[in-house]
C-alpha cells in the first residue's frame, strides 16, 4: 500500500464495514457493494473545504476518464447529514456522494481535526486500501501525477488522455 507521507499512518490497510446514504436519497453506499471493481473513495468535509470544492472538476475527470474500471465516490465525513445534504445540493457535483455524519471515514484515517481533506483512498473490490494520497490543490501537474499512479494500480501504461496533457504547465 502507498501512503502519502504527510498523512497518518493506518493501523489497518482495510475498510472497516460501512453503509453510508447518498445525498440523492437514492440507495446507501456500503462495503457490501464495493463488487468487482475497485473504488476510488474521496473523503471530504464540505463546510470547511474550499479546496475540495476547486477539486471538484477533477474529480469529475477521473470519472470521466476511468469509470469504466473504477467506481468514484464522495465521501461527505464528520457533518451532519441534512446540513450537508443541503449544502451540496447547492452544488453541482456529477460524482455520487455518500454521507458519513459520524465521521467514521476520517476516523479510519485518522484525520479527524487535521484539516488535511480532501484524500483520495484507492481500495480495491474486497475494501484493501492500495493508495491513499491527499488533495491536488487543483494543480495539473499534481492532478497528471494522480492519473498516472491511477493507471498503475489499474496495471496499465500511463495516461495519453487529452484533458490531462492540455493542463499541463508549458
Amino acid at each position: 500500500m502507498y501512503q502519502d507521507p504527510a498523512l497518518p499512518a493506518l493501523p489497518d490497510s482495510t475498510l472497516p464495514a460501512f453503509r453510508f446514504p447518498f445525498t440523492s436519497g437514492e440507495g446507501a453506499f456500503s462495503t457490501e457493494q464495493l463488487g468487482e471493481k475497485p473504488h476510488l473513495l474521496i473523503v471530504f468535509t464540505p463546510e470547511d473545504c474550499s479546496v475540495c470544492f476547486s477539486e471538484i472538476p477533477f474529480w469529475e475527470r477521473l470519472q470521466a476518464t476511468f469509470g469504466d474500471r473504477v467506481n468514484v465516490v464522495g465521501i461527505v465525513s464528520g457533518h451532519p447529514a441534512e446540513k450537508s445534504t443541503a449544502f451540496l445540493k447547492r452544488r453541482k457535483i456529477n460524482i455520487p456522494v455518500a454521507v458519513d455524519p459520524e465521521g467514521r471515514m476520517l476516523d479510519f484515517l485518522q484525520l479527524r481535526n487535521t484539516g488535511l481533506t480532501p484524500v483520495k483512498v484507492f481500495v480495491d473490490p474486497s475494501g484493501r486500501v492500495w493508495h491513499v494520497a491527499r488533495t491536488t490543490y487543483a494543480n495539473a501537474l499534481a492532478q497528471l501525477r494522480y492519473a498516472r499512479a491511477l493507471h498503475t494500480l489499474l496495471g496499465q501504461s500511463e495516461t495519453r488522455d487529452r484533458r490531462y496533457r492540455a493542463r499541463l504547465p508549458e
